[in-house]
């Protein structure tokens, strides 16, 4: 689950029961989604993000996808294009949509979609001055990542590992940063080399996971 504290985007919200819907979970705020219809929630949409340069007609379309999204692929993507629609100005949607995006990929799999999952949640804890968030959401897909079939783009682990370093040393904490940077190091030799542990697996001769410094 989304572990920031958003508060309310809004003093007053056009509809209350798609804000505790959403504060519930996603599968509750889909239901209110889907009760309500796309206009009504276009509306709700607008009104939080009333500062951002949506079109009436695009927010409408996406809510419709997402409704009519029945296969659990589809609706990971009908997601994703409410969430990249919204994140600038309604982090908290836009969050808990990415939680779920993300959630779906480890169930399947999927490592370009959870490098993308995970790529927006890094973001808006950055944007809300929270780098160790930020940091732990890059240290689960790395764990992920170390698993014996888990594989991915060995750009997207040493992404993760920039952003574990940007994170420490923000947090005040060099000595953590180091010590990314150095395994990062470690890593980037795999893959100048060569190594299928560059792509999937454990490239680490330890299992224990990587954990966060908080």
């Amino acid at each position: 689950m989304p572990s920031s504290d958003f508060g309310n985007p809004m003093t007053v919200s056009v509809d209350v029961r798609l804000d505790l819907a959403l504060r519930s979970s996603v599968d509750a705020w889909e239901a209110a989604v889907a009760d309500r219809g796309p206009a009504a929630t276009a509306k709700w949409i607008m009104q939080r993000s009333a500062a951002a340069d949506l079109e009436r007609e695009m927010v409408v379309e996406a809510i419709e996808n997402l409704i009519v999204a029945e296969d659990p692929a589809d609706r990971a993507l009908a997601r994703a294009e409410v969430a990249e629609m919204v994140q600038g100005e309604d982090a908290e949607l836009a969050d808990a949509l990415w939680f779920a995006i993300r959630d779906f990929a480890l169930d399947e799999g999927d490592g370009d979609l959870l490098t993308e999952a995970t790529t927006h949640i890094s973001e808006i804890a950055f944007d809300l001055d929270e780098p160790t968030s930020a940091a732990e959401a890059w240290l689960d897909f790395l764990n992920w990542r170390r698993e014996p079939e888990s594989a991915s783009d060995p750009e997207a682990v040493l992404t993760a590992f920039d952003e574990i370093i940007r994170a420490a040393e923000m947090d005040g904490e060099p000595t953590i940063a180091a010590r990314y940077g150095y395994l990062q190091v470690q890593f980037q030799k795999l893959v100048e080399a060569d190594d299928p542990r560059a792509t999937v697996g454990n490239w680490l001769a330890a299992d224990q996971p990587l954990e966060s410094w908080s």
